[in-house]
């Protein structure tokens, strides 16, 4: 009985632990997840305009055709970010 005891409070007091790590994890996640779609709406946005730059609709191309646009909009965003990071950092530490 007082096995039992102890190895349900030890279970109650590791279950406690775990969840920050848990909460934190799904913080992460979500965070992640906000960044993405943001990302992907401003890709969207840029490949409308390329293609309207290009004098075509967006109906004159494939499902696949538009999402290799998007995708290639999301990496020129994606560079664009991490060039601005490290500049950003050079700037910080008086390297530029």
């Amino acid at each position: 009985m007082l096995v039992e005891s102890r190895v349900i409070l030890f279970d109650r007091i590791c279950n406690e632990v775990r969840l920050p790590a848990t909460n934190m994890t799904n913080f992460k996640d979500k965070l992640i997840d906000k960044y993405r779609h943001k990302i992907r709406e401003k890709a969207i946005v840029q490949a409308k305009k390329r293609i309207a730059l290009s004098g075509k609709k967006v109906a004159d191309f494939s499902q696949d055709e538009l999402e290799f646009i998007v995708v290639d909009e999301e990496k020129k965003i994606k560079a664009g970010m991490r060039n601005t990071g490290i500049v950003a950092l050079l700037i910080a530490l008086g390297l530029s």
